[in-house]
Formats: C-alpha cells, sequence, structure tokens
C-alpha cells in the first residue's frame, strides 16, 4: 500500500516512575546503559491498561489519519468483494 514506516522507541520516563510509583533498580552494566546515571524501571511494572493507553495515545500521536482512512475503506471493499464470492 506504500508509504513511510517510522519505528519510536518509547521509554518509561520519570514522571511515569513518579506518577505511577513504580519499583526502580540500579541499570545494570551493559552498552545500553554505559552513559546512563541513577535508578531504572521496567515498563513490565506499568499496569497492563495504562501501558496498553500510553501505547494507544502513541501510535496515535504518530498516525496518518488520511492513510488509515484510505486502509480502511479498502479493507470494507474488499471484505464485500469476498462475501459476494462466497454467497
Amino acid at each position: 500500500m506504500g508509504g513511510d514506516v517510522t519505528f519510536t522507541r518509547l521509554a518509561v520516563t520519570p514522571e511515569q516512575i513518579k506518577s505511577l510509583n513504580l519499583p526502580t533498580a540500579i541499570a545494570k552494566e551493559s552498552n545500553h546503559s554505559k552513559d546512563w546515571h541513577g535508578r531504572t524501571a521496567q515498563c513490565e511494572a506499568i499496569p497492563p491498561d495504562v501501558l496498553a493507553d500510553i501505547v494507544r495515545e502513541a501510535i496515535k500521536d504518530r498516525l496518518d489519519l488520511a492513510a488509515y482512512e484510505r486502509a480502511l475503506k479498502r479493507e470494507a471493499k474488499v471484505r464485500k468483494e469476498l462475501l459476494a464470492r462466497l454467497a
């Protein structure tokens, strides 16, 4: 269907750690944390419904609504054609 894809890394923010009272730990030594000073928190510690909301909002913020609407229309058309063939 064309278009560009962009990937965004979402991270647990200091504000989320505080507002959600997330448990923290000292960062493990690795290439990912070599410049990190302070404590870390795991996204798995975020309640599933809250995490789903965070991800949903991140998607909505980045979604090309026009492309999404075109995809929905195409999906409806294909579904209608398939159902007609099955009838």
